[in-house]
C-alpha cells in the first residue's frame, strides 16, 4: 500500500477516535471496556511510531495473534455472562443488547492484531475500516452525551480524509507534499455529501415499525399497558403526544371548563420494589375497608351535594387499565361512585365494591366495544391530596411497609432527626418506638408530608429528563438519594415510598397521569407525555370517638418544574427531541413543514448558508491548493525482479510476503554452482521495496543504479545456469 505520511497518519486517528467513541459509549455501561480502549488507543500509539522501524508479523502470526485475542475476549465475555446470570446487574439492557455490547474489545483488539501484520494490502486497509466502522455504529446506537457525539463526528471527518488519500494514492495522484490538500478535499466531500443527502433524506418517509431501543438513548414518555417501572433504564426522556384518553366533565349546570390544572389521573398501583424495579402482584391486597359503599341494581349515582360532578372518561382498550380521578369520593351505603357505561337500551352497571378497598370494573364489556367507557361522580374535598377516610379492619399487606434497601432506612431515619432539630416535624416525631424503630403512628402524615416536602423543595435535588447510571453497583434508589440526587417523578416517586415504608408508613407508588388539555365544552384531553409517578401512604386521624380513621394521602416529591407537561419539558430541554420528531420520526409533510419552521427562524437559515458555504470554500480550495507531483510513485517497483526469478522457476507461496519469498530464493542461489555471488541481490530489492512502500523514502537515484546493475548481474548468472528459463 501507499507509503504517504498522511495516509498512515488518518489511517491510525480514524481507527483511534472509533475505540475512543465506542469506549466512551459503553463506559457507563461496561466500566472496563472505556479503559480497554484507552489500552488499545495506546497500542495503536505504539504501533504508529514503531511500524517502518521494526519488522511485523508474519501473515500466519498476525493470525494466531487474531485468534488469541477472540478467544481471550471470549473467555471475559463468559465471565461477565455469567456474573450477569448471578447479579442481574444489567438486566434492564436486555440479553441481546447485553451480549452485543460484550463484543466490543474483541472489535478493537482485532483492529490492533490486523496492523501488526507485516505486509498490509488493499484488502486489509478495507477490513479495518470495516471493524472501526462497527464500532462507531454501536457506539452511535447507545452515544448520547455532546462530546461522545463530537467523537464520533471527528472520526467521520478523519475517515473521509484517509479515504480520500487512499483513492488518490490508488489512482497515482497522491499529493505528498501536502497533506492540507486531503483535509481541504475531505471537507469539501463531506459538505457535498450532507448537502445532497438532506433533501433525500427528508422526504424519505418514516418506517411503520416500532422503533428498537438499543441501549441508553431515547425513552419515550408514556403509560404503558403493563405499567412497570425501571429504575435502571438510562437515556435521554422524549414526548410522545399521543392521546393516551379523553374525559368529558359535567356539573349541574352543563359542561365544566374549570378542572384543575394539575389533575391527578390515577392508574395503577405497585407494590413490590426489587432490583430497581417495580411490579403488580396478584396477591398484594389494600387494607380491608369496613365501610365501603353499597353496590346497587340498577345502578344510580351517588349524592354528593353542591359541588358534585361527573367524568365521563373514555379509554382505549390497548391502555389495558382504567383511569380514575383522585382522589376517589365516596360515601358508605350510597351507590358506589363509579360504573361501566354501554351503549342502549344496556344499563350502566355500577363498578364492585371489594372488602381490601378498592373498585374493580367489569372484565368483559357485552357490546364487544375496543374502547372502556364508565363515568365517575365526584365532589370537591377540602384537602385534595387526602381521600374518605374509613375504618380498616386490618393494615392489609405487609409489603406495604417493606424496603429492601437498608441504606433508605438509614438515609430516612438521619434525616427524620434533622427535620425535627430544624423544627419542621414535632418532637414527637422523633420519639421512635424502642424496638421497631418507627415514629408513632399518629406521627404518620406529618411525616410523610415532611419527606415528600423535603424532596420537592430541597436545593440538593434537581430533576432531569437526562436519565444515567453513575453507580450501577448500587441500588437506583440508593444512588439517587446518597449520590445523583437528580432525576425524574419515578425516581422522586420511588424513594418517597421506600422511605415511608422504612419508617413504617405504608406506601405504595402510583402511575398515572397529571394534568390534561382542555378543548372546549368540558371535554379534555390526556396526552402520553402527561404520564406522572407520585407516592400513596396510608395514615389515620383521630375520627368520632376516639376511633382513628384511616386515609389514603397522595404524596407527590417531585420538583415544581416537573409540574409542566413532562413532554414540554423534554422539549424544552433536549433539541435532539425536535430533530427526532420532526425528522427522523416523521412523515415527509411533517419534514417539510419542519422546513419551513427552519427557513422562518433567521439563526437556522444564517447556520445553513454557513454551511452551503463551507463546503463550496473546501471545494474551491481543494481544487485551487492541489498540486501535481512529478512522478507517481512506482507501484511496480518488484516486477522486474519477480519476472526475472519466475523465468527461472521462483514463484512466491500463497500468503508468503515479499521478504519471506527472497529469504527462499537467497538460500537457493547460495546452494547453486554459479549464482552465489548474486544471491545477495533478491534481498537488497526487496529492503529497497519495503523503504519506498511504507517506510516513505524515495530511493536515490545511486541507490536504484546499483539495484539495476545487482539485477544485471543476476539475470548473467542464471542464464548462464539456466539458458531459456526453466519451471
Amino acid at each position: 500500500m501507499t507509503a504517504d505520511p498522511a495516509f498512515r497518519l488518518s489511517t491510525y486517528l480514524a481507527l483511534a477516535l472509533a475505540c475512543a467513541a465506542l469506549g466512551a459509549a459503553e463506559f457507563p455501561l461496561l466500566p472496563e471496556v472505556g479503559w480497554f480502549a484507552a489500552a488499545v488507543i495506546v497500542a495503536l500509539a505504539v504501533v504508529y511510531r514503531l511500524e517502518s522501524r521494526v519488522e511485523f508479523l508474519s501473515i500466519p502470526a498476525a493470525n494466531n495473534l487474531g485468534i488469541g485475542i477472540t478467544l481471550a475476549g471470549a473467555g471475559w465475555a463468559a465471565v461477565r455472562v455469567v456474573r450477569e446470570v448471578r447479579a442481574a446487574e444489567f438486566a434492564y439492557l436486555g440479553w441481546v443488547v447485553f451480549v452485543v455490547l460484550l463484543m466490543a474489545p474483541v472489535l478493537m483488539a482485532a483492529v490492533v492484531a490486523l496492523l501488526l501484520r507485516r505486509e498490509k494490502n488493499a484488502e486489509v486497509y478495507w477490513y479495518l475500516h470495516a471493524a472501526a466502522l462497527a464500532a462507531v455504529v454501536l457506539a452511535s446506537a447507545i452515544a448520547r452525551r455532546p462530546w461522545e457525539v463530537a467523537l464520533l463526528a471527528g472520526y467521520a471527518a478523519v475517515a473521509v480524509w484517509n479515504l480520500t488519500r487512499f483513492a488518490l494514492a490508488r489512482g497515482g495522484a497522491a499529493p505528498s507534499g501536502h497533506p492540507r490538500a486531503g483535509v481541504v478535499s475531505a471537507a469539501g466531500l463531506f459538505a457535498l455529501a450532507a448537502a445532497a443527502a438532506a433533501p433525500v433524506f427528508a422526504l424519505t418517509p418514516a418506517s411503520p415499525y416500532e422503533k428498537w431501543d438499543f441501549g441508553p438513548g431515547r425513552i419515550e414518555i408514556g403509560f404503558t399497558p403493563d405499567s412497570s417501572v425501571d429504575l435502571n433504564r438510562t437515556g435521554e426522556l422524549a414526548a410522545d403526544d399521543e392521546v393516551a384518553f379523553e374525559v368529558t366533565a359535567e356539573d349541574a349546570t352543563g359542561p365544566k371548563d374549570d378542572l384543575a390544572p394539575n389533575t391527578r389521573w390515577r392508574g395503577r398501583l405497585l407494590s413490590h420494589y426489587t432490583n430497581g424495579g417495580w411490579r403488580r402482584d396478584a396477591s398484594f391486597k389494600l387494607p380491608q375497608v369496613l365501610d365501603m359503599p353499597a353496590r346497587v341494581e340498577p345502578w344510580v349515582p351517588p349524592q354528593f351535594g353542591p359541588g358534585a360532578y361527573r367524568l365521563r372518561f373514555t379509554v382505549p382498550a390497548t391502555l389495558r387499565s382504567p383511569i380514575l380521578t383522585e382522589p376517589l369520593v365516596w360515601v358508605p351505603r350510597q351507590p358506589v361512585p363509579v360504573a361501566d357505561v354501554f351503549a342502549p337500551p344496556t344499563p350502566p352497571r355500577g363498578w364492585f365494591p371489594l372488602a381490601d378497598g378498592t373498585l374493580l370494573h367489569s372484565p368483559t364489556r357485552p357490546d364487544r366495544s375496543l374502547q372502556m367507557v364508565y363515568v365517575q361522580h365526584t365532589a370537591p374535598l377540602p384537602d385534595q391530596d387526602l381521600g374518605v377516610g374509613f375504618h380498616a379492619g386490618d393494615r392489609g399487606d405487609q409489603v406495604l411497609t417493606n424496603n429492601p434497601v437498608p441504606a433508605v432506612k438509614a438515609y430516612a431515619s438521619r434525616l427524620l432527626t434533622r427535620l425535627v432539630r430544624e423544627g419542621k416535624l414535632p418532637p414527637a416525631a422523633g420519639a421512635v418506638d424502642a424496638i421497631r424503630l418507627r415514629p408513632p403512628e399518629a406521627q404518620h402524615e406529618a411525616v410523610a408530608r415532611a419527606f415528600s416536602l423535603h424532596l420537592a423543595e430541597s436545593p440538593e435535588f434537581s430533576y432531569t429528563l437526562s436519565l444515567t447510571r453513575t453507580r450501577p453497583d448500587l441500588d437506583p434508589v440508593e444512588e439517587f438519594l446518597e449520590h445523583a440526587k437528580t432525576g425524574h417523578c419515578e425516581r422522586y416517586a420511588s424513594a418517597l415510598v421506600l422511605m415511608l415504608r422504612s419508617q413504617g408508613i405504608p406506601a405504595a407508588l402510583v402511575i398515572g397521569f397529571k394534568g390534561q388539555e382542555s378543548v372546549g365544552d368540558g371535554r379534555y384531553l390526556v396526552r402520553q407525555d402527561r404520564t406522572h409517578a407520585w407516592a400513596t401512604a396510608l395514615v389515620t386521624r383521630p375520627g368520632e370517638g376516639g376511633i382513628p380513621l384511616s386515609y389514603w394521602l397522595s404524596l407527590d416529591p417531585t420538583p415544581a418544574v416537573g409540574d409542566t407537561s413532562a413532554g414540554q419539558e423534554a422539549a424544552a430541554n433536549s433539541g435532539w427531541s425536535w430533530v427526532w420528531d420532526k425528522f427522523l420520526d416523521a412523515t415527509p409533510e411533517e419534514r417539510l413543514e419542519a422546513v419551513g419552521e427552519l427557513a422562518r427562524n433567521p439563526a437556522a437559515v444564517g447556520s445553513l448558508v454557513g454551511i452551503v458555504a463551507l463546503g463550496i470554500f473546501s471545494w474551491v480550495g481543494w481544487r485551487f491548493f492541489r498540486v501535481r507531483v512529478a512522478a507517481p510513485l512506482d507501484n511496480d517497483l518488484l516486477d522486474p525482479l519477480l519476472t526475472l526469478l519466475a523465468r527461472h522457476g521462483f514463484t512466491s507461496a500463497t500468503g508468503e510476503t515479499p521478504r519471506e519469498f527472497a529469504a527462499r530464493v537467497t538460500a537457493a542461489l547460495a546452494a547453486r554452482p554459479g549464482t552465489a555471488e548474486v544471491a545477495s541481490v533478491p534481498p537488497a530489492w526487496v529492503d529497497g521495496y519495503y523503504e519506498e512502500r511504507f517506510g516513505g523514502a524515495v530511493l536515490a537515484a545511486e541507490r536504484r543504479a546499483t539495484l539495476d546493475a545487482g539485477l544485471t548481474a543476476l539475470r548473467t548468472a542464471l542464464s548462464a545456469t539456466h539458458p531459456g528459463g526453466t519451471r
